[in-house]
């Protein structure tokens, strides 16, 4: 009894193996509860271990992401684009990713807008330890080597012969100026949507802290022996609040990944209700 408690508090397996020397024999799940049910913690443990390895090998199970939530799903989608309430937790996550609920963004485009966010942070990252703003302009520039070359920034050519009236008339090729504008438009518009993102997922963060605020009213109002429907008023208003401010922040990179004409008509003319 002895070695199964210990394997049930050290080892996360649901297979007990024979303690004998070199025996391959495994004491079945029923036996080993038998054995060590006078210890409610252990068989607490034992259950629990059996339970979350018998959810990973099931085809259509799956645990809720959430941190508060200890309940698993049946996945009757076979992998399409769903969203799921958790009735402990509360939180929505996508069935086909086991990503927080991300309509109406695809999987595949989740994924990238991440990637390319988290990219953002390194070359941020990057720039501060690596760089230092110019005094005069605040452009970030990088000095890894006393090279000595000295050139004009604003024809960005040699310094010597150096033309003044040159640089005073100057002019770039319009090809340059098509990339400089093009990639300047696209900075522009990522940031354009990346700030309306984080705003409402800020609103989003905030209106999620009320949970606990929330489950005390309802509470409240049921002491005060309100009927069901009265008491849980507040809370399906709190719910529906979170569904809307999600669905607005994703809009927003679902903007992101739209072809301009594709925007102006789909998501350009409603922006004024965001």
């Amino acid at each position: 009894m002895d070695y199964l408690a210990d394997k049930v508090s050290t080892f996360d397996s649901d297979r007990f193996e024979c303690p004998a020397t070199d025996c391959p024999v495994l004491i079945e799940d029923i036996l080993g509860i038998g054995l060590v049910e006078s210890n409610p913690r252990i068989v607490a443990k034992n259950q629990k271990v059996v339970s979350e390895v018998f959810v990973e090998m099931a085809k259509y199970l799956r645990w809720c992401p959430g941190p508060d939530s200890s309940l698993a799903i049946r996945d009757r989608t076979h992998g399409a684009l769903t969203g799921v309430n958790c009735s402990e937790c509360h939180d929505t996550f996508c069935c086909a990713c086991d990503q927080e609920w991300h309509d109406p963004l695809c999987c595949r485009l989740l994924k990238t807008w991440k990637q390319k966010a988290a990219d953002d942070v390194a070359t941020s990252a990057w720039l501060v330890q690596h760089s230092k703003p110019r005094p005069k302009c605040a452009m970030s520039i990088e000095k890894n080597a006393s090279c000595g070359y000295e050139f004009c920034w604003i024809r960005l050519g040699t310094w010597r012969p150096h033309d003044l009236v040159r640089c005073s008339t100057y002019s770039v090729s319009e090809a340059n100026k098509d990339a400089s504008h093009e990639s300047k438009a696209l900075v522009e518009r990522y940031m354009f949507h990346q700030d309306r993102f984080k705003a409402y997922q800020e609103s989003l963060r905030l209106e999620q802290a009320l949970k606990p605020q929330m489950h005390m009213k309802v509470e409240k109002m049921k002491a005060l022996e309100m009927n069901r429907f009265e008491a849980e008023t507040p809370r399906q208003a709190w719910e529906t609040l979170l569904k809307c401010r999600r669905m607005l922040m994703w809009t927003f990179v679902f903007a992101y990944f739209l072809k301009n004409e594709n925007e102006h008509v789909g998501h350009g003319s409603n922006r004024n209700y965001m």
